[in-house]
């Protein structure tokens, strides 16, 4: 724990290939490992960490050095994730190497004398830390080998050369290979710790690595030393804690009858931990621990967990708490990340929006507004101001669940979590939001011009579309510069245009909606309503989808055309289409239906 007391072997006078737990000082990753290297660093504030040295990757590089495995790595490094075939030979010949190397007088004189200081009965655990492991933009989690309750010299030096030989395994050099690690530059050094007798042991996440949760802390545990639950061969006790309460969410344990391995105590204990960890290395963390028999808590291993999704930066001027991110693609079937240019251009048209609705200038139309975030490359509108606002929930349900039922499902849920139970206040804090932009704006007559005369509506979105393209039409006097300031200006005026254009008319539609609910009453489900009213005319989808089933008929009594699409496969007819070599029924069917919709993509939504 912190504050606690450091232990202290004193200082043994060695070559540069041992180095002791708590005074690596500034040796750093590519001298111990990132394992060694962490605990080094949790040693130091005074955590509890099993006593040890590390063998130095200067070690393991003059062994591997005389057992002449250079060509082989050498030779790793020129194969691509695609070239893999020839991965298990080499990494075997490696290991074989390495499996049988003479560790050397020198380095066995130096390894005994440290191990000869360590406290207690002999026995250590011998544990890998690799320079590509533990890191905070990938863990290589499990790639290395770990030897537990190791005794006797002989027995530590055999425990030594296996985890060298276990950094080639053929796992883990396609692991690097697919991470665009250089085998080259990849060392390793080893841990060899006073063995902790553990009565529990196991491994706890700061945060849930499977719903990315950052409130919720995951225990597996169990009773002995626990290498199989970290391994995953061995069944634990599964537990869920609210981290700031400390209250059991969920317990299953590891089989029917068997004592439960943690009591409240060790799961407190062990949350606290987590939590300081986890605030001294600044992200959740992956901790590997240890109970004695004593009692005692002792951390074994820590890494960054890397698996979880990005969290936008907290709001500034507002309470650390639950906020709700909508995604700004999602319902547009575009989960993944966006590119540079197209986060630009969603910064940009939030940023018109907010100075349409709510008159907020922005200082720099490049930074876009607050309420627009940024995550793992994808754009979140913060719409929790609406979901903790009772009138504000009514609105945002209303309108997702007219165009994306399964996000209008999960508000749903979100709805009854406490603690974004709607604020006392929240009618006036959301009335500016809502009310201004209904001055700012003609939303309530476009609506209903939009709903008495949709022709009208639909040639005005035009003639405003056409208008902005004239305005930004390149010309050829235009330098790069011009064209991009062109490109920019189309952007935020675009973004101005749009409720003119593309707001009103689905907003309209939600009213529609709302007006069959009304009329259709308990007729008909929610379901089926959507279902209705989903084959609107002027729909783009509808179109295209008519469009493709007309094409479809038209080439169901042409016998060429559909031999080839039900006798060829995808490659063949791709490759037909490309040559000119389509029947001619299918080909000019095919021509006219991309002529008018083939400008449509599925990430159209990104640049």
């Amino acid at each position: 724990m912190p504050g606690g007391r450091i232990v202290t072997l004193g200082h043994v006078r060695s070559p540069s290939s041992i180095l002791w737990l708590g005074q690596c000082g500034d040796a750093g990753l590519s001298v111990v490992g990132g394992k060694a290297a962490n605990l080094d660093t949790l040693l130091v504030a005074g955590f509890s960490v099993p006593p040890g040295f590390v063998v130095t990757t200067d070690a393991y590089a003059k062994t591997a050095e005389r057992c002449g495995v250079g060509a082989h790595v050498d030779r790793l490094a020129t194969l691509t994730a695609s070239e893999s075939g020839g991965v298990g030979e080499l990494t075997r010949s490696i290991r074989h190497a390495l499996e049988n190397a003479e560790v050397g007088p020198e380095l066995e004189d130096a390894i005994g004398a440290a191990y000869s200081k360590l406290d207690g009965d002999d026995a250590v655990a011998v544990r890998s830390s690799a320079t590509a492991e533990d890191l905070a933009q990938a863990s290589f989690a499990g790639q290395q080998d770990t030897f537990l309750d190791v005794r006797g010299l002989a027995s530590v030096l055999e425990a030594l050369r296996r985890c060298w030989a276990s950094l080639w395994t053929e796992r883990a050099a396609l692991y690097r290979i697919r991470a665009g690690v250089d085998p080259r530059s990849v060392r390793i050094a080893v841990i060899i710790q006073r063995m902790v007798q553990a009565r529990v042991a196991g491994v706890m996440f700061t945060a849930d690595p499977i719903s990315g949760c950052r409130r919720w802390a995951v225990i597996d545990a169990a009773r002995g030393l626990g290498e199989a639950v970290v391994s995953g061969h061995h069944d634990a006790d599964h537990y869920v804690v609210a981290r700031d309460s400390g209250r059991l969410l969920s317990f299953r344990r590891a089989s029917e009858g068997a004592e439960e391995s943690l009591d409240a105590n060790g799961i407190s204990d062990l949350v606290r931990t987590g939590q300081l960890v986890e605030q001294h290395f600044g992200v959740p963390q992956d901790v590997e621990f240890a109970f004695d028999v004593a009692g005692g808590l002792w951390i074994t291993q820590t890494r960054a967990i890397t698996t979880l999704f990005p969290l936008p930066p907290e709001p500034s001027g507002q309470k650390r708490g639950l906020r709700v991110y909508y995604s700004s693609t999602a319902d547009e079937g575009v989960v993944r990340p966006i590119t540079p240019m197209g986060l630009q251009a969603f910064r940009l048209m939030a940023g018109a929006c907010a100075e349409l609705f709510w008159g907020l200038a922005p200082i720099d139309r490049l930074a876009g507004p607050g309420f627009v975030v940024e995550a793992g490359m994808r754009t979140f509108y913060d719409v929790t101001a609406l979901v903790r606002s009772a009138t504000g929930r009514q609105l945002v349900r209303r309108f997702i669940s007219a165009f994306d039922a399964p996000t209008a499902e999960i508000l749903d849920r979100l709805f009854h979590i406490p603690e974004l139970s709607p604020q006392r206040d929240s009618a006036w804090r959301l009335a500016p939001v809502v009310l201004r932009p209904l001055w700012r704006f003609p939303f309530v007559s476009g609506i209903l011009s939009s709903l008495i005369a949709p022709v009208r509506a639909r040639s005005r979105r035009q003639r405003v579309l056409t208008e902005l393209l004239d305005r930004s039409r390149p010309r050829a006097s235009d330098s790069p510069k011009d064209l991009l300031a062109k490109a920019t200006q189309l952007i935020w005026d675009g973004a101005k245009a749009i409720p003119r254009i593309a707001l009103l008319e689905p907003v309209a539609g939600v009213a529609a909606f709302a007006l069959a609910e009304a009329i259709l009453g308990n007729a008909v489900s929610e379901t089926e309503t959507q279902v209705l009213l989903a084959g609107v005319e002027n729909s783009a989808t509808v179109k295209m989808n008519l469009d493709l089933w007309r094409l479809s008929q038209t080439l169901r009594t042409d016998e060429a055309s559909r031999l080839a699409l039900t006798t060829e496969g995808f490659e063949g007819l791709k490759n037909d289409f490309t040559g000119g070599r389509l029947p001619p029924t299918l080909a000019a069917g095919l021509a006219v239906f991309l002529t008018r919709h083939g400008h449509r993509a599925v990430f159209e939504v990104d640049l």
